[in-house]
């Protein structure tokens, strides 16, 4: 079976050189070690889920950890998606789906990112004694993704940026990314966030002071924002609502109120009724190397005299 469209994706060189050596059998899982005797099974489980001998096969495509993020990517497009039994049919399915161009060039990418970022992340709990932590795995898939297609398309990275911004959410869905900004541990703070269709296109940008405060209540506050303004428009009543924020604790006191500290309970009851506006919502966390533009207008909300909302209808 022909495997070189490997050396022509836009992946790094090592990244493709890994893929290779895992699609022959080469990669030094611990399966193998133990084929060679450097290692008896006690030593061979895998280092993820700890339940069965690890294989190529069974890191990839047989471990629960790991079977989740092809899963969640494959949520995020919106594509049902069968696992396979073998890391190799799933390589190839992968890069036979065909797409238009520009999502086409993004989706194939990201098999190489997950398998470069899962082998990293799995190093890093064998060698370094780490904790698997899935959510920032998934935030690095969603970073190298967008690095690798920016440094390979330069003369089209802003859309292909904005299509990894919103690679899946549909047409009737929009995107609110948020941030919050404070001087010191009590200082003056601002609030900013920016609204978006799947093309990329702003809708609303705002930029507030909320006066004195902490982070966690400017970061907390740039979210119940967003649910007032997105309650509020045109887009409430028949388009689906993401929100991304680089705030864990926020996002944490979102999905579970009864966690929200005291002092921010009088907001929290206020998102309470806001949620039940937004009858479709989601929140969920993203790097703040993918929330600059958020951040930069909460940062210009610090100390701001008079507010800005600004509302466009590009739809």
């Amino acid at each position: 079976m022909c495997l070189l469209w490997v050396w022509g994706g836009i992946a790094p060189h090592k990244t493709k050189t890994l893929v290779w050596q895992l699609l022959h059998g080469k990669a030094t899982v611990k399966g193998e070690l133990l084929k060679r005797g450097i290692i008896n099974s006690a030593h061979a489980s895998c280092p993820l889920c700890n339940k069965s001998i690890e294989t190529v096969d069974q890191l990839f495509v047989g471990c629960k950890s790991v079977i989740n993020l092809w899963y969640d990517w494959c949520n995020e497009w919106g594509l049902a998606w069968v696992m396979l039994a073998r890391f190799k049919e799933l390589t190839i399915m992968w890069n036979n789906i065909k797409m238009a161009s520009n999502y086409e060039k993004v989706w194939k990418t990201t098999m190489f990112a997950i398998t470069w970022t899962v082998w990293i992340g799995r190093n890093e709990v064998v060698f370094h004694n780490k904790v698997w932590d899935k959510e920032l795995i998934w935030e690095l898939i969603k970073l190298r993704v967008a690095m690798w297609v920016k440094a390979r398309w330069q003369d089209t990275a802003s859309s292909i940026t904005d299509i990894y911004r919103f690679p899946a959410i549909g047409a009737n869905a929009i995107k609110f990314n948020v941030d919050g900004a404070a001087n010191g541990g009590s200082g003056e703070a601002g609030i900013g966030g920016l609204l978006r269709n799947e093309k990329g296109e702003v809708l609303i940008k705002f930029s507030k002071a909320i006066g004195r405060g902490d982070l966690n209540l400017a970061e907390y506050l740039s979210i119940r924002e967003a649910f007032i303004l997105f309650s509020s428009s045109i887009w409430a009543h028949n388009h689906s609502f993401v929100i991304e924020s680089d705030s864990r604790n926020a996002i944490r006191w979102i999905n579970d109120p009864s966690k929200t500290p005291w002092r921010l309970r009088k907001w929290m009851l206020h998102i309470e009724v806001l949620k039940k506006r937004a009858t479709d919502w989601k929140i969920r966390h993203t790097l703040r190397e993918g929330n600059r533009e958020a951040d930069l207008l909460a940062k210009e909300g610090v100390g701001r005299e008079i507010d800005l909302v600004e509302f466009h209808n590009p739809m």
